[in-house]
Parts: C-alpha cells; sequence; structure tokens
C-alpha cells in the first residue's frame, strides 16, 4: 500500500479521499464487531491452547486477518 501510495503522489493523485476513508472507519468497524464474538470464542476455548501467549498471539493475528477480510468485503461492495 505504501507503494501505491507512493505512485500516486507523484501522479498528483490525491492519496486520501472520502470514500478512502470510508472505507476504512467501516472495515475498522465490522473488524472491531466481528473480534468481540472472536475474543469471546477465544476465551471460551482458552484451555485448548498450550499457554496464555500462544492465545494471545493468535487472537491478535486473527483480529488482523479479520480486519483485511473485512476490508476486502467492504471495498467489494462499494464497486457494486
Amino acid at each position: 500500500m505504501a507503494v501505491k501510495k507512493d505512485r500516486d503522489e507523484k501522479l498528483g493523485i490525491a492519496t486520501e479521499d472520502e470514500l478512502s476513508n470510508l472505507i476504512k472507519y467501516k472495515s475498522g468497524y465490522y473488524a472491531f464487531l466481528s473480534s468481540m464474538y472472536m475474543w469471546l470464542f477465544v476465551f471460551i476455548f482458552k484451555d485448548k491452547f498450550p499457554d496464555t501467549e500462544t492465545m494471545l498471539g493468535g487472537g491478535i493475528l486473527l483480529f488482523a486477518l479479520i480486519f483485511y477480510v473485512s476490508k476486502v468485503i467492504v471495498k467489494r461492495g462499494f464497486n457494486e
């Protein structure tokens, strides 16, 4: 994304506009809501994890994956 942003700046294209901000905020909102349920299930099944660090690390990585998926879904919805 940084390479694309630099290329757009060199071409004189606006790097951030209202639509890209809306996509970021909306995907963040959906990721936050779904991560609350994800953390609920992580803590319900906490005895399945070998230690606490694995549980927290897996939860953080899952949140990043949820954010990426929600961003793709929201972006696809705006293109239709």
